[in-house]
């Protein structure tokens, strides 16, 4: 009667019975490079710019995945503020490239 209780049995063996904790199935992850051929010519820039687009299931799908590794990486635009959205996303990639042709 104290077996079925757990009186004698051994720690090991109850830990062997025990449930194990789920293991997550590893997340495979892409990085990509991409060139981008700027032309030294500064466009006129006395006005700003706004966008306004339907994205393809593909475009959508992707850039949010762009904007979750962002968010995960605590990734911040040049005003301090934190990229946690697909908007933010999209103004960090263009800070990016920015920073690239200027150097």
């Amino acid at each position: 009667m104290l077996e079925q209780f757990g009186g004698t049995e051994q720690p090991a063996e109850r830990e062997a019975r025990a449930p194990q904790p789920a293991v997550k199935p590893a997340v495979k992850t892409s990085a990509v490079l991409i060139e981008v051929p700027i032309s030294p010519e500064l466009p006129p820039t006395q006005f700003g710019v706004h966008i306004d687009t339907h994205l393809t299931g593909i475009q959508a799908t992707t850039i949010r995945q762009v904007a979750a590794q962002l968010d995960r990486r605590l990734a911040v635009l040049k005003n301090g503020k934190r990229v946690v959205n697909v908007t933010d996303a999209v103004k960090y990639l263009i800070e990016l490239i920015a920073a690239e042709t200027r150097a």
